[in-house]
């Protein structure tokens, strides 16, 4: 079974999307921990990881939808 082009596109802008809204729910706690560090730090690393992770689908998206699938 092979995919379509279209269907990876809109698989990436999913993953994309998904990772926006989780580092959005993670930057929101990171925010209103207070003195609690370690939730801060928590909250700021998986903030790190979920932006880089939507960075990455979109530039993955923009490359499918520039050149295709093979």
């Amino acid at each position: 079974m092979t995919a379509k082009t279209q269907d990876v596109e809109t698989w990436l802008r999913l993953g994309g999307e998904g990772f926006g809204q989780l580092a959005a729910i993670l930057k929101t706690i990171e925010g209103e921990a207070g003195n609690d560090r370690h939730l801060r730090a928590l909250a700021g690393a998986g903030l790190h990881i979920a932006e880089n992770m939507a960075e990455m689908a979109r530039c993955w998206h923009d490359d499918v939808c520039e050149r295709g699938v093979s």
